[in-house]
């Protein structure tokens, strides 16, 4: 699963090498797991696949997508804190914008399935976890779009009825206190 040698092979093989990749760890998924887990496919995914000028971006961002499905294949059966605290390291350090885009995306639909474990959900309601969403709307140099999915991943995890209600205040920014801990934010966002 050398990611070093492969990312220099024709697209052809490359993709035929995920596919591979997939196949094993579907039928090993524990054995693998351990060692090729979400952060191994998070690093692959900046190291090798972000941009590249020898090859073209349509490639990339199909790898990019493949190896993402692994991930989202991970969380489908089990989420530890581990894996989410990499995914969330990995949207607030990661410079590319399509990046951040397509991991929001990954995440937004992996919350929005019927299928979704209750455990994933109440782990983005640790402390220090879902929070960090709000550093992408911060960040100047993303776009509205991105932003915009941001938003998105918080509404999905404000709507969800595996937390009570008392328990998503902090997630809206809402505090004992009159100010709140974003109180310009806090401002523009509707009552509810």
């Amino acid at each position: 699963f050398n990611f070093n040698i492969w990312s220099r092979c024709p697209f052809h093989v490359r993709i035929s090498h995920i596919q591979l990749m997939s196949t094993i760890i579907k039928d090993e998924r524990k054995v693998f797991r351990k060692r090729y887990g979400v952060q191994f496919f998070l690093d692959a995914i900046r190291m090798h696949y972000a941009t590249s000028p020898e090859v073209s971006e349509e490639e990339n961002k199909t790898i990019r997508i493949s190896l993402l499905s692994l991930i989202k294949f991970y969380l489908q059966k089990e989420c530890n804190i581990k894996e989410l605290a990499a995914i969330l390291g990995f949207m607030s350090t990661v410079k590319e914008e399509i990046l951040v885009i397509e991991v929001l995306e990954m995440l937004i639909a992996r919350l929005e399935s019927r299928s979704c474990k209750d455990q994933l959900v109440l782990l983005m309601y640790e402390p220090q976890a879902a929070d960090l969403i709000y550093c992408l709307l911060l960040n100047k140099t993303f776009s509205m779009d991105l932003k915009h999915r941001a938003l998105k991943l918080l509404s999905v995890l404000l709507r969800t009825e595996k937390v009570y209600e008392r328990n998503k205040s902090r997630l809206r920014l809402q505090d004992n206190t009159a100010i709140g801990l974003y109180p310009g934010l806090i401002s523009m966002l509707p009552e509810q």
